[in-house]
């Protein structure tokens, strides 16, 4: 009883050095890269103002909406955008609702379980398990 409760705060006092450390690390990270020289090249680069004043050329934008919006540029979606405009694929990112679904909505609706009541689910899901676990026991086979 004495060693399950010693090992339980070690446990703790382990867990919380761990979650101290870890935060120490995300609090450190930014200032030791803060002075680097690295860092001071960017800071100098952003600070210019001609930088600021050009226009991005429409392939950046394409790519910087692309990145902002979505999880990243898939095969294809750059010049989809650049088909549709930044406006139009903004419209259609913001308002899915309007995307037309009727071909994963009859994929889905194929799916029995949808139809099933919940014992008749639960009823078939467990003996999918039983059958994974051991499936000469589960057909009612007896043991060798």
């Amino acid at each position: 009883m004495v060693m399950r409760v010693f090992n339980g705060s070690v446990r703790a006092i382990t867990e919380t050095a761990f979650l101290g450390a870890m935060t120490i690390a995300i609090v450190a990270q930014p200032m030791l890269a803060a002075t680097g020289s690295k860092a001071r090249v960017n800071q100098q680069a952003a600070a210019d103002p001609q930088k600021w004043s050009a226009p991005m050329p429409e392939e950046e934008k394409a790519l910087h909406l692309v990145d902002r919006i979505t999880f990243g540029p898939r095969p294809g979606d750059l010049e989809r955008v650049r088909q549709m405009g930044l406006g139009a694929f903004l419209d259609q990112q913001l308002h899915a609702e309007r995307l037309d679904d009727s071909a994963v909505e009859a994929r889905v609706a194929a799916l029995p379980s949808l139809s099933m009541s919940a014992k008749n689910w639960l009823r078939t899901t467990r003996l999918r398990s039983k059958l994974a676990r051991d499936p000469i026991r589960s057909l009612g086979a007896p043991r060798l």
